[in-house]
């Protein structure tokens, strides 16, 4: 009907009347019931939804799951946790294995974690790995690679509190501490400090925005090595049905590094604007959720001209990045659950490069020096299984590989990092 189509079409404001029509002359159909209650939902007017998703439910039994869990959202959105719960479980025990019980799950998931969260969250971690090519991890700015492999032992702990201020506003706070140490190579000793504040605000049950600012510190070998900060605002959408949450954003970020490089083409002070898009889902099949990110980054450094007799070299760290993730989380028997990250990065730089330049000139005779714009394709992951030991604390055991494949022999580079990690988190 052209109400439904109009609904379908986002316009549930001209659908209604058309709907109301096909109500009347067809009083008995639950399908023409159920979309019109659709409608009212959509136009706010949810004690009138409430009567004909109960008319619908009763007259299209195929209607009955989606129709109940309609209910029992709106009634723990207002406020009637008891009418909640009821319509909830009768959607599971009517039919199980459908996509209405496994959201009428979560309903009940959710009303439970409400009833016992706190306005804070702590969290720690102790673990070791050995790795065997010790990098400063990067996709995207400089590589030192040691060629060498070494153990790390590394720590880190965190502190997150929410506020919620109405019932549509919401705010975050958070601090971050992580620190490395490493057996022999003690140039890699890094801390990290971290500080959060993000802000949600939701405009209607399917829609969202957040803005995130996060600044930190890194020092390495104990001095100051790094001071950042990021702003991350973001449009968060509730997918139909069981198809997820999609968040679109947008970053700018500054980096400023606390030692000036030997020569001002190197400086790698500066921004990097960005936007992209995220997906996530649950697996109910498979007890698991997914998510899948894109992201395309600009960086412009502060860097100044080069000039020399084989041209001119603007920045070597000024590049355009493709940046795609994917994350897994499956539970598997016996307790236990697989996680999966894996990270794509593709880097094009926009300058000749002058560090590999430089590196050449020491190491080889000047007719076989190349003058070239990097181009380089990073790939990283980390593998786990874990397993919660007791309440608050569970153990991983993980692998991470690292590889840069570059044509500039300089930045090309392998690793392989395995080890155990214990982990300790709040509710």
């Amino acid at each position: 009907t052209l109400g439904r189509v109009l609904f379908e079409a986002g316009r549930p404001g001209e659908a209604l009347p058309h709907l109301a029509k096909a109500v009347q002359n067809a009083p008995d159909s639950g399908v023409a019931r159920f979309y019109y209650a659709l409608a009212l939902r959509e136009l706010d007017r949810r004690d009138e939804a409430r009567s004909e998703l109960v008319r619908a439910a009763r007259l299209a039994p195929e209607l009955y799951t989606d129709a109940t869990l309609l209910l029992s959202i709106d009634a723990f959105a207002q406020g009637d946790e008891a009418e909640g719960v009821r319509f909830a479980q009768d959607v599971i025990r009517t039919d199980p294995e459908s996509d209405a019980a496994a959201r009428a799950r979560m309903l009940l998931r959710e009303k439970d974690l409400a009833a016992t969260r706190r306005p804070w969250r702590a969290d720690g971690y102790a673990g070791f790995e050995y790795d065997d090519n010790v990098t400063l991890e990067s996709d995207r700015s400089d590589v030192a690679a040691s060629d060498r492999d070494d153990f790390k032992e590394a720590w880190g702990a965190g502190l997150a509190w929410r506020h919620v201020f109405t019932d549509d506003l919401q705010g975050i706070a958070s601090y971050r501490f992580d620190q490395a140490f490493y057996e022999e190579l003690s140039d890699f000793d890094y801390i990290n400090n971290a500080l959060h504040q993000g802000v949600l605000y939701k405009l209607n049950p399917g829609l969202a925005l957040r803005v995130d600012a996060i600044g930190w510190n890194t020092r390495q070998d104990g001095d100051n090595y790094l001071w950042a900060g990021t702003v991350r605002p973001s449009v968060l959408v509730a997918l139909p049905q069981r198809w997820g949450l999609m968040r679109v954003f947008a970053s700018a970020e500054y980096r400023g590094f606390e030692d000036d490089p030997f020569d001002a083409s190197l400086e790698q002070d500066g921004w990097t604007l960005g936007t992209g898009v995220e997906w996530n889902v649950g697996l109910p099949w498979i007890d698991g959720t997914t998510s899948i990110s894109a992201a395309f980054n600009e960086t412009l450094t502060e860097a100044e001209t080069t000039p020399s007799a084989a041209g001119d070299f603007k920045g070597d760290y000024d590049v355009r990045t493709l940046r795609l993730h994917h994350r897994l989380r499956v539970a598997l028997p016996f307790q236990f659950q697989f996680g999966s990250d894996v990270t794509y990065s593709r880097g094009w730089y926009l300058h000749n490069n002058f560090g590999a330049v430089f590196t050449d000139f020491l190491l080889l005779p000047i007719d076989e020096i190349e003058v070239r714009k990097r181009r380089d394709h990073y790939v990283s992951g980390r593998v786990f299984v874990g397993r919660e030991l007791f309440r608050y604390v569970r153990a991983e055991i993980e692998y991470k590989p690292r590889r840069r494949f570059s044509n500039l022999g300089l930045y090309d580079y392998e690793s392989h990092a395995g080890g155990l990690v214990i982990r300790i988190q709040s509710d």
